[in-house]
């Protein structure tokens, strides 16, 4: 009986250790509506394809980056890495129609 204990808490154990190793994805930190309620470090610049302030109605004041593979992440506009970022895609040349 002391052995089945034994056994299913080391089971239980390696399980819980499993779980809290697997990744997380830092990109559902933002709502639905377009808003963020956590903050993520900054993002590799050669990952970044877009950048945009969020709305004005939102709370949280952040930097909407968008990845190569298009993950969204929210980061601190305050920055210097996010300003550079915002100022790299608001100064984008519109295409040629």
């Amino acid at each position: 009986m002391k052995t089945l204990h034994t056994l299913s808490l080391l089971i239980l154990i390696c399980l819980l250790q499993q779980s809290s190793a697997a990744p997380v994805s830092l990109h559902i930190h933002l709502t639905k509506d377009g808003c963020c309620f956590k903050l993520s470090p900054p993002v590799p610049v050669n990952l970044v394809t877009n950048a945009t302030l969020t709305a004005a109605r939102c709370k949280q004041k952040a930097l909407i980056v968008t990845t190569v593979k298009g993950r969204r992440f929210c980061v601190s506009p305050d920055l210097p890495w996010s300003r550079t970022q915002l100022a790299r895609f608001q100064s984008s040349p519109l295409p040629s129609e």
